[in-house]
């Protein structure tokens, strides 16, 4: 064998009989570490492994690492409203007018209350379809209309002209055994406004829990709990009364 000086190198001669492997042609392990299961690839198999399916975490906790509660309680779906207003109308007209009436206590102005939201929700109907939960910002446009009722008509009142002979107010003698309750309703709305809506929607318009909870745009569970801590207040201002001027 020849010596090479210093700072130079020699290529070895390549074998003839043993068979060269291309750079960067390494052959698949039997074991991958990384996936923890056999490879699909065959043995003499060269190149690429091909990919492998990823499942994508259901939420933001899961793709954390943390674990994932799948009894855990959501919001129900939306039921998306006809495409047609009049259809709508129809079908919550009856839910409408119950829920004015058990504000408002005069039919007359309950009726006019459930139509002047008819008016509103039917210049917003485009706007309300594409809400996330349509059902529950129309009950939103009712709510507001009906406790903004008595304050128009206030305003309205020095612009407005009687041209008929006053209504009787007998009726209101008729309601004098409700006086109690529609005081504690008035302070129940003041204090807690959403135990007051599930209590007149569950009780007064005849609504499942379901229904009240698509309604209002909460949960089912939320809408019971609501309605069970409403009827408790009541029981408690009706059997305590408060009223201005006591100590």
């Amino acid at each position: 064998m020849d010596l090479v000086p210093a700072g130079r190198c020699r290529r070895i001669p390549a074998e003839p009989d043993r068979p060269r492997r291309r750079p960067g042609t390494r052959g698949p392990h039997r074991l991958s570490p990384a996936r923890r299961h056999p490879s699909p690839c065959p043995r003499g198999h060269v190149g690429p492994s091909p990919p492998h399916p990823r499942v994508r975490p259901c939420c933001r906790k899961a793709r954390r690492g943390g674990a994932v509660n799948e009894l855990s309680p959501r919001p129900p779906a939306p039921i998306p409203l006809p495409i047609s207003f009049e259809a709508f109308f129809e079908k919550e007209q009856r839910t409408f007018l119950t829920y004015a009436a058990s504000r408002l206590r005069d039919r007359r102005d309950a009726e006019e209350a459930a139509l002047e939201a008819g008016r509103r929700i039917h210049g917003k109907w485009e706007r309300i379809l594409a809400h996330a939960n349509p059902t529950a910002l129309a009950y939103q446009i009712l709510a507001g209309v009906v406790k903004d009722f008595y304050r128009k008509a206030a305003r309205q009142a020095t612009y407005e002209h009687t041209v008929a002979v006053p209504p009787d107010c007998a009726y209101l003698q008729e309601l004098r055994h409700h006086e109690e309750l529609d005081l504690a309703m008035d302070e129940l709305e003041a204090t807690a406004p959403k135990q007051a809506q599930c209590v007149r929607l569950h009780f007064l318009a005849d609504l499942a829990y379901e229904q009240v909870a698509e309604r209002l745009g909460i949960t089912t569970g939320a809408a019971k709990t609501n309605t069970s801590l409403g009827v408790q207040r009541l029981r408690e201002l009706m059997d305590h009364p408060h009223r201005e001027g006591d100590g």
